[in-house]
């Protein structure tokens, strides 16, 4: 049913950095109570459509494997033409992206339909090599730039690019393979020294803004 690119991101990206049950203020995580990465906003609107249950902060905090699973998807892995990008790496960044917040927006295409995006990326890949990294400076850009940053410096870098000592980043994942369409892969030393001065963050809660 999921395509393998998708069962990638969920299940080295997505389920291992989201966790559990989390409710934290909202001034530091606009998302209120999330559980398996769902919150409470998509729960509402999601849990009547897709299984046919109330969406209410209850069922949220009993939601399923398999549900979340569903929810990653049909609403953001399908509904923003992730599967229409070409490069494995790009659309794994760009997922990680519209799931967390800010998008294709937050990586550098903030126009067209998504479709259109996706067939613009892939159009840039074929001209560009190191779209990839410049996509992923972009990312951490954007979420610099968020107001609830200062509150949030644990664990975003190490889910885009450092990984920790059980969990793999995106960039590691690029760089092992992932990106099988001949793209370079990889941050030079002053994107590397950028990144560290930028320093770690939560990755979690920010408004879906694609």
């Amino acid at each position: 049913m999921y395509d393998q690119y998708f069962a990638l991101w969920y299940s080295k990206i997505l389920a291992p950095w989201e966790g559990g049950i989390a409710d934290r203020p909202p001034k530091d995580d606009p998302g209120g109570l999330t559980n398996r990465g769902v919150t409470i906003a998509v729960w509402r609107e999601q849990a009547p459509k897709l299984f046919g249950i109330p969406g209410n902060e209850n069922t949220l905090r009993k939601i399923t494997k398999e549900q979340a699973i569903k929810i990653a998807y049909e609403v953001y892995w399908k509904f923003y033409a992730i599967d229409k990008i070409s490069n494995p790496a790009i659309k794994i960044l760009v997922a990680d992206s519209v799931w967390g917040g800010g998008g294709y927006k937050s990586v550098g295409y903030p126009s067209g339909t998504y479709s259109q995006r996706a067939a613009q990326i892939n159009a840039d890949a074929a001209k560009n090599s190191g779209l990839f990294n410049t996509m992923l400076n972009r990312r951490v850009a954007y979420l610099k730039s968020l107001d609830n940053y200062e509150a949030n410096k644990n664990g975003w870098l190490n889910r885009l690019v450092y990984g920790d000592s059980t969990r793999a980043s995106i960039l590691q994942l690029a760089k092992q393979g992932l990106n099988t369409t001949g793209a370079k892969v990889g941050l030079g030393v002053a994107g590397l020294v950028g990144l560290f001065f930028i320093g770690r963050a939560v990755y979690k809660g920010f408004s879906k803004t694609a």
